[in-house]
């Protein structure tokens, strides 16, 4: 029997029942990156240019 993930389920994660996963990515998938690259403090700048 194959098991089809619904992690590589296209269809699940572009549909309303995936935004949730869709929104985790977006949180983690930054700070992973950050990790991988040794940034252990990052600064954000919010604002408005001049």
């Amino acid at each position: 029997m194959n098991k089809k993930r619904f992690y590589t389920d296209n269809d699940f994660l572009n549909s309303p029942d995936g935004r949730t996963i869709r929104i985790l990515s977006e949180y983690f998938g930054p700070f992973q990156r950050l990790r991988k690259n040794n940034i252990r403090t990052p600064s954000f700048f919010l604002g408005q240019p001049d």
